[in-house]
């Protein structure tokens, strides 16, 4: 094989034709040759927000809403959805 053959296009493309336990078993042996101080986790992975986050954006001064304004409001919502 020539070096030109090396480049990552092409091993993506070989790498792609491997079954998945194959391809899984490169992942891990790359990452294990890395080791855990040469990978930067936050800047490869889009940060998620948590639970606590979740719960803060629904939180509000008002208070919930009784089953009968739920109720009035989902049959308010079907009357505009489908007249």
């Amino acid at each position: 094989m020539k070096s030109s053959d090396f480049t990552q296009a092409n091993i993506l493309e070989a790498v792609a034709k491997w079954s998945k336990e194959d391809q899984l078993k490169l992942i891990r042996s790359l990452l294990y040759q890395l080791g855990p101080d040469d990978i930067d986790l936050k800047a490869t992975t889009p940060r998620r927000p948590t639970l606590k986050e979740a719960a803060g954006l629904l939180k509000n001064d008002n208070p919930a809403p009784t089953d009968e304004e739920v109720e009035k409001l989902l049959r308010e919502r079907r009357e505009e959805k489908y007249g």
